[in-house]
């Protein structure tokens, strides 16, 4: 079962750098590539969330090293 996820997992995983790098416009394109993948509504807008939160973050205060970020960009589900 772990294996039918990889492909949305990994979708995900771009999706969430293409965030954090504030590539917006790649990364509503890689969420939407991930939910026709079969990735589930809540765990791809929650880390969707989660990196654009983070982006926003380093963003407002550059001198915070990680921001809120923790460094984990696993995805579960």
């Amino acid at each position: 079962m772990a294996d039918a996820a990889a492909p949305w997992a990994t979708t995900i995983g771009a999706m969430t750098s293409a965030l954090l790098a504030g590539h917006n416009a790649d990364g509503e394109a890689l969420l939407l590539a991930a939910l026709d993948l079969g990735a589930p509504w809540d765990v791809a807008t929650a880390a969707a969330a989660r990196a654009l939160v983070e982006h926003r973050a380093r963003v407002s205060a550059p001198g915070t090293p990680d921001g809120l970020f923790n460094g984990s960009t696993a995805v579960t589900g």
